[in-house]
Formats: structure tokens, sequence, C-alpha cells
């Protein structure tokens, strides 16, 4: 994984209490530069690696998925999104890499079609927005780490614009709230720092009041449905609100929340379910927070700084799994799970790498069979099923 921002590794090494405590962190000027002190107060330090994940193996599952390297895109950095879709007006769907250097097109037969450097590099995570298919896309740069800011880069990977605040930013979110095509663009603040909304220009629309927002996702508004902002802070619970800013839910569907992610489940056409990590499994919710299952992911811990990504995958048209790959970066190591549609694992890997992203691309045109494509550093990995994976007894 390429070299983080070196102040990264130490501000990563404190994590939220259960009491909420939050992040402190002093910003002194000197003659030579700025020096920057981290506080950590009321915290615990990142435990050391549990003895589960430290050999890379397969726990179950091994004799039904066939494993290969689909390619190297060194050109993309480490990779934290991967997107089967028509992304320009000229080409048939590709499958685009993205990471935190740049993005690669790759189109039929594994071939090369694009690739660009962004204007910066970022150590969080890059992800690719496309408010409609066929439209241009658009490449959002999370932020996070208190010290990196929100940007936004065009297809050129020129920067569009970016976003600061004296707050420090824990991550950012975009979505299509209103249904109208244009994008908006959630912000999660340290400290008193509370949520703020953007628009597609990077201009704040309003700001409210939440202590330390851990993490935030939009949910797109779609035919029948409305736009929604999700988010976790201080308190543990996860608070949904509508376009405006307005609390429509909270609930806690796990001893305390921070890390989640914003996913397909079921027969969802665009994400609408949350997949939060618990203590041995992953609480998947409705945005009202009504259960709809819970994923079994044994492991020795599952805490607040593990990062996690979910996609639904059918190996073939007759039977679908939850892929979902928790990423430890502090460890440097992954689990990927594959779960049935009744929360039972199927197949479990601990991976040496830290891995950032999880897609799927199909087996040919016009097929309900899907590959697994994993992101790990600058490679993608492709699992395919050799039979119908046997849930674990």
């Amino acid at each position: 994984m390429p070299a983080r921002n070196p102040a990264y590794k130490t501000l990563r090494n404190c994590r939220p209490n259960d009491n909420g405590s939050g992040y402190g962190v002093l910003l002194m000027a000197c003659a030579f530069g700025v020096v920057t002190m981290l506080a950590c107060s009321s915290f615990e330090q990142v435990p050391r690696m549990p003895n589960d994940l430290r050999t890379a193996r397969i726990d179950y599952g091994k004799d039904a998925c066939s494993k290969s390297v689909l390619g190297s895109f060194p050109d993309a950095g480490s990779i934290t999104d991967l997107r089967w879709g028509h992304f320009t007006n000229e080409a048939g769907s590709e499958l685009a890499i993205v990471g935190n250097t740049g993005y690669v097109f790759v189109g039929a037969g594994n071939k090369l079609e694009r690739k660009v450097r962004f204007a910066a590099r970022t150590f969080n995570p890059v992800v690719l927005l496309q408010p409609k298919e066929g439209e241009a896309p658009v490449f959002l740069g999370r932020g996070g780490s208190w010290l990196e800011n929100v940007r936004l880069f065009d297809g050129s990977g020129a920067l569009e614009w970016q976003y600061s605040n004296s707050w420090g930013i824990n991550g950012s979110a975009a979505g299509n709230l209103d249904g109208d095509g244009k994008l908006e663009f959630a912000v999660g603040l340290n400290g008193g720092g509370g949520l703020r909304l953007l628009d597609a220009k990077g201009h704040e629309l309003w700001s409210k009041v939440a202590a330390n927002v851990w993490h935030v996702e939009i949910a797109s508004a779609s035919e029948g449905t409305q736009g929604r902002i999700v988010n976790s802070d201080a308190s543990g619970a996860v608070t949904v609100r509508d376009g405006k800013g307005n609390v429509i839910s909270q609930f806690r569907p796990a001893k305390y929340v921070s890390s989640f992610e914003l996913a397909k489940w079921g027969d969802d056409v665009q994400p609408r379910h949350l997949l939060i990590p618990d203590q041995g499994s992953i609480v998947v919710t409705d945005l009202e927070g009504h259960p709809a299952v819970r994923l079994e992911a044994p492991a020795e811990t599952l805490y607040s700084l593990e990062q996690v990504v979910s996609v639904p995958v059918s190996f073939s048209p007759h039977r679908r799994y939850q892929a979902t790959l928790v990423n430890y970066p502090d460890w440097s190591r992954s689990v990927l799970y594959l779960n049935d549609e009744a929360g039972k694992a199927a197949y479990r890997e601990i991976l040496g790498h830290s891995c950032g992203a999880v897609g799927t691309i199909p087996v040919s045109a016009g097929s309900g069979a899907k590959l697994l494509l994993l992101g790990c550093d600058a490679e993608v990995w492709s699992y395919t099923s050799r039979s119908d994976l046997q849930s674990r007894r």
C-alpha cells in the first residue's frame, strides 16, 4: 500500500471509546512551519493484531471458489473503487478501476482503454460518481483523517474544487438527494464541527449540529424513494436525515456504530441498506433501522476503525450471495466474507493486504452470472465459483 501522510498512522492509532469521546488536535505555528500535535484523550490504543488475522488463508469455502489475478494497475495507485458501467457515449460497458492517484478504464478482453492521473494524490478513498448512466463521471476524494480536504476531480483528473474546514474532516459522501440529476455532498466533521451539506460546486448549503461525525453516506433519490443522509457520530447511534437536514430517525443496531457501509441488499436497484459491523457479525438494516439479517462474520474483534464495503454477487443465476470486505488498514489485513441470503457464512478468506474495493462484472454479455472482483493495493483479483457454495454449519 502506498505510504500515507505521516500523521495518518498516528491519528488512526486512537479510536473512540464507547462513551463517544472526541479527538483533540492542536496546531501550533512555529518559525519553521506548522507542527501538528496530536492529543488522544480518553481513547484506547489500537489493539495488537489478533492471532486469527496473522496468517493469510482461506478458512472455509476454498474448494468452491477459484481466484486469479485480473491485472495490475499501478496508474490507479491503491485501489478504492471498482465499477462496471457505461461511462462514455462512445464506448460500451467498461470496468472503472479507481485509486488514490488516478483511474483506468478497462474494456472487453481486459483491454486498457484509458488511464488518467489525478491532479493531487489522496490518502483516503476516491470513488467514481455518475448521476446518470452514460454521463461523464467525476471522482470524489472523500477526505478524512482530519487533515485531508474533500476534493472533486473531473474526468481529466483536474481538480474542480476542494473543501476544507478548521474542525477537521472525518469523511464525505455524494449522492442525488432531490432526484434532479445534480449531486450533493455531505461532509462529516470532527469535534463540534457537525454535518455540512455542499452543492455541486462545493458551496455550503446548510450545517447541522453533531459531535464527531465518524462516517457519512448519501442514499440517492430514485423512483418511489427519497434521498437520505446517513451518519454515525459520538453518540454511537445511526442518524438518518432528509435533504434539508431534518432528522427522520435514529437507531443503534450495534453496541456502538462508527463505520458502516451503504450497499445493495436483496432486490435493491440502488443502495438502500446499511451494513454495520458488530461483534462476530455484520448487521444489515434498512434506512429505517429495521433489521434484514445478521451476516456471520467470525472474528476475534470487529472494532471502530475497520472499513466495510459490500456488494451482492450471483455466481450463477440461481443463487445470490453478499460479498463483504472488512479492511483493517492499521494491520494491513482484510477479510472477505461470502454470506448466503440467510446470513450464513459460506466463504471466509484472510488477506495479507489492506484491500479497499469490491465489485462485480458479468461473466459474459447477457449472462446473469457474475465474477467477483477485489481491489488490493494496485491489483485486481477475480473470483468465480466452481460450484454452489455450501454455507458453514
